[in-house]
């Protein structure tokens, strides 16, 4: 184990880079830190939902963060650059029968509720990160009558079908059935209403360019974006927008001609600019689609392939 580090003048704040048995799920993924505080902050921080300052460079802005005393007490919050320190995750839930069921779906939550202009998650299959973005989606698009996109890289899988008879919109159909499925279930109003109000625009990725996008728009398949698309898209969005793209890194999962997926690319670009959350949701426990999809995620694992 290695020893934390010791710098004058940090006192109880600096950033962990070692393990701690109880942190070791924690530590292994990078959108979580973990930080000492004093018992008496934490308990400031737990009975008041008191901000704790921490000093500038310590952590990622709008990264998740574990809190945890000297006596082994812990509490999740977020580093939030608009306090410039460490708030409570927000308990609030706009979604009726839906709940985070664990501390990556919480930070998302926070994300789709707070002033996140780009939201990233890399997820394996099953782990609810299209149900989740979709529902809040939903809500916020209910509640503010704000337009809604839809977009996602063309990758086929698998063997072609040959061309597809019909306009743009029929041949694409079928490639936004992700999205489609959830609007269906979180919005009463059928699709081709919202279409043709042009509240719902859903879009091949080659029509996204030259238009400024003040609403949200939501990218699936996000790990098969080039860098230029995912430059392209973020560079759409005007203030009182969002930029959600979801993903999964898996080496299984990307098209392999790209050296360096977008999502990846563009996280790394902009993850001190404090407009950029990312939530990461990798390990088998996080597979919430059911016994099989948990099965096999583990089966990958115990492979080595890289999930």
């Amino acid at each position: 184990m290695r020893q934390a580090p010791t710098g004058k003048g940090q006192g109880l704040f600096y950033r962990c880079r070692f393990y701690f048995a109880q942190f070791e799920e924690v530590a292994l993924l990078q959108n979580w830190e973990v930080v000492q505080v004093s018992s008496k902050d934490l308990d400031m921080f737990t009975r008041f939902n008191a901000p704790l300052e921490i000093p500038a460079g310590v952590v990622n802005p709008n990264a998740g963060v574990v809190l945890y005393d000297e006596t082994g007490n812990q509490k999740l919050g977020i580093y939030d650059p608009l306090v410039k320190g460490v708030r409570p995750l927000t308990k609030n839930n706009p979604i009726k029968g839906m709940k985070p069921k664990n501390k990556d779906l919480n930070l998302l939550y926070d994300y789709m509720q707070n002033d996140v202009d780009i939201i990233i998650v890399d997820g394996l299959f099953g782990t609810g990160k299209t149900s989740t973005v979709m529902a809040h989606a939903c809500q916020h698009f209910y509640d503010t009558g704000f337009k809604l996109a839809l977009t996602k890289p063309h990758v086929p899988v698998g063997r072609s079908y040959g061309h597809l008879p019909g306009d743009l919109i029929e041949k694409t159909d079928h490639e936004f059935e992700s999205f489609y499925q959830y609007i269906t279930k979180f919005q009463q109003r059928p699709l081709e209403v919202l279409m043709l109000a042009n509240q719902l625009e859903v879009a091949p990725l080659e029509y996204i360019r030259g238009r400024d996008i003040p609403y949200w728009l939501i990218v699936d398949e996000a790990q098969n974006l080039s860098r230029e698309e995912a430059i392209t898209l973020a560079s759409r969005v005007a203030d009182g927008g969002k930029l959600i793209l979801l993903g999964d890194t898996s080496d299984w999962q990307k098209d392999t001609k790209h050296k360096q997926d977008g999502l990846t690319f563009l996280y790394n670009l902009l993850k001190n600019e404090g407009i950029i959350g990312y939530v990461e949701m990798r390990t088998p426990e996080h597979v919430l689609r059911g016994r099989i999809a948990k099965a096999l995620a583990r089966a990958l694992m115990k492979e080595g392939k890289p999930v």
